[in-house]
């Protein structure tokens, strides 16, 4: 049952990423610039002048991961928890 807990959890985790997508980035390019941003050192956006910027795009990176590990995460436990 822990497999079928683990599946179920991936799915509602991809779930949540795919519903949430289109509100938190509106299309790829924009998720590619937050990408960007959240790989890129906080010093050379402070220097380029883009630290707000840099500060926002990792903001709503970290929330769109968050919220989709989070639910993956309390499925698995909940289902292993009632499934045993």
């Amino acid at each position: 049952m822990m497999v079928l807990a683990l599946i179920l959890g991936l799915a509602v985790a991809a779930t949540v990423w795919f519903i949430l997508f289109k509100p938190v980035f509106r299309d790829k390019h924009g998720f590619g610039e937050c990408l960007g941003y959240v790989l890129q050192p906080d010093v050379w956006s402070w220097i380029q002048g883009d630290l707000g910027h840099d500060w926002w795009c990792t903001i709503k990176f970290h929330f769109w991961l968050w919220s989709g590990g989070f639910a993956g995460c309390v499925t698995y436990g909940v289902l292993v928890a009632v499934l045993g």
